[in-house]
Formats: C-alpha cells, sequence, structure tokens
C-alpha cells in the first residue's frame, strides 16, 4: 500500500518537472478562440509548480472545454488531478479524474507511456476502497470487444486488406494447368486468403461498430449506482454483476443518453448512470 502511494508520489514528482517544458504549438484552431491556448497553458504550469493544483485543474479543465484534444494537455491534468490528491486540499473523485484523463492521453497517443502511473493509480484507488471496508470490483469487457481492441482497428484493415491480395493471387494461380504446382499453390493461397479475409474483415466490422455505437468513459465519483431506464437504483436481484454500482476509475462505455442518465455498458452488463458520475474520453 505504502508502496503504491509513493510510486504515485515519484510519478507526479517526474512529470511537474515535465509540465513547465510542455507546450501547445500545435494547439487546435477552436483552442485559440477567446484565451490565448498557450497563455492558459503556461498559467497551469506556474499554478503547478506552485502548488496551486484547483488553479491548474480549472485552466486545464477550460482547455478541454474550448476543444483542445491533446495527449500532453490530457496527461499534465492528470498530474494535477493526482498532486491534488495527494494534498490536504484532496476532493473525492480526484484520482478517477487521473485515470480518465492518463487514459485519454494514452488513447490520443499509444506511444505515450502511462501504463506505470496507471497501475499506480488505480492500485491506490483499490487501497482507498479498502480502507473503507469496500472490496476491489474488477469487471472485464466482453470477449468480443478485449478481441477487438487488441490492436488499432485500421491493422485489422490492413490485415483484410492483404487477405484481399492473396486471395486474389490463389484466384489467377488456380487459372494454371491442373497439374501445374501453381495450380496447387493458388487453391492453398484461395483458402487461406478467403480464411483469413473473413476473419480480418468482421473484426475491422465489429472495430468500426464500437467506435461508432460507443465511447469510452471512466467513472469519476467514488461509486456510481447502477440505474434502471427510470433512474432507479437496480437491486441485487435485478443484476448479473455482484456490485450495485461501478466503482471510482473504472472503465465504461457510454452508449446512449436520455436527459441526466447515460447508458452504459460495463463488462457484459448495460445499466443507466447519472451522467456526471462518468466522463466520456477524447478520441483523436
Amino acid at each position: 500500500m505504502v508502496t503504491s502511494f509513493a510510486m504515485l508520489r515519484a510519478c507526479c514528482r517526474t512529470a511537474a518537472a515535465g509540465v513547465v517544458l510542455a507546450t501547445l504549438v500545435m494547439a487546435s484552431p477552436a483552442a485559440r478562440a477567446g484565451d490565448d491556448a498557450a497563455l492558459v497553458f503556461d498559467k497551469a504550469a506556474t499554478a503547478l509548480g506552485t502548488g496551486g493544483y484547483s488553479e491548474a485543474i480549472a485552466l486545464l479543465e477550460r482547455l478541454s472545454d474550448q476543444g483542445v484534444v491533446r495527449a500532453n494537455v490530457s496527461y499534465d491534468r492528470a498530474m494535477a488531478y493526482l498532486m491534488r490528491a495527494q494534498s490536504p486540499k484532496r476532493q473525492a473523485g480526484d484520482l478517477g479524474q487521473a485515470v480518465a484523463a492518463l487514459t485519454e492521453a494514452r488513447q490520443l497517443d499509444p506511444t505515450l507511456d502511462v501504463e506505470a502511473t496507471l497501475a499506480a493509480t488505480r492500485r491506490e484507488i483499490s487501497r482507498r476502497r479498502a480502507q473503507q471496508g469496500l472490496d476491489p470490483v474488477i469487471v472485464e469487457p466482453p470477449l468480443g470487444r478485449a478481441v477487438v481492441e487488441l490492436v488499432p482497428e485500421t491493422i485489422w484493415a490492413v490485415l483484410g486488406l492483404m487477405s484481399s491480395v492473396v486471395l486474389c493471387i490463389g484466384l489467377v494461380l488456380r487459372t494454371a494447368d491442373p497439374l501445374s504446382p501453381r495450380r496447387l499453390a493458388g487453391q492453398i493461397c484461395a483458402i487461406s486468403g478467403a480464411g483469413a479475409l473473413l476473419v480480418f474483415g468482421c473484426l475491422t466490422g465489429a472495430a468500426a461498430h464500437y467506435r461508432n455505437a460507443s465511447q469510452r468513459a471512466v467513472i469519476v465519483v467514488a461509486e456510481a449506482p447502477l440505474l434502471d431506464a427510470t433512474g432507479k437504483r437496480l437491486t441485487t436481484r435485478a443484476l448479473d454483476v455482484e456490485a450495485s454500482a461501478i466503482p471510482e476509475g473504472a472503465t465504461v462505455y457510454a452508449i446512449g443518453q436520455n436527459g441526466r442518465f447515460t447508458q452504459v455498458n460495463w463488462g457484459s452488463f448495460d445499466a443507466w448512470l447519472e451522467t456526471h458520475h462518468l466522463r466520456v474520453l477524447a478520441t483523436p
């Protein structure tokens, strides 16, 4: 437990130096409307350096509201929430917001190394839940989504394209003389290419479906009660999961919205949550 908290402190100290050096040279034009994005970012960096974590968070959240979608902004927002979570001014949901920002940063830039910080933050959430007598609740995504998300959608598409090329080569070679070795090679290529095209085509289609039909989100409150479509809290008998609430920092997928409620997929279970209990992550 102590190790997890110490690791978080070390990650934050390392990142704090990077915050001051970060820039928004490539900030979107929308972000430059009104307040200058670079100036706001500089103010946030200064606030972080002087321990003004709440001020830094407010400034970085302003950038998000203005449409600035960049991995470094999300990462620095995560550091601000983490540092406030470890200070006397900590607020409920800080660690969940940090998980959301780190996950968003990784989603925007897959090369960004945030795994250690993300794991340490989740361990700290579990530690604090244990102090309150609450067990950690770990729900894995459905098998189909887990397989589809192994690699980016573009990789599945490229593999499907390569499979179609192999299929075409096989069909051409099958026109050779029946006794020719090329005929046998063509049959093998055609069968292999057709099978691979079917698999990778389905995975590409599934990835596109998930991208269009759902949005990744993170719980940013201590616990988000599971609700039915009318907003009433679900009872244990109405659930096929062991918990009646989703813990802070858990990943869900928003699939619909109705007023102040958002429908989410959590593992193999669909339910409704208060919209302010989760944060939908920005996409590239």
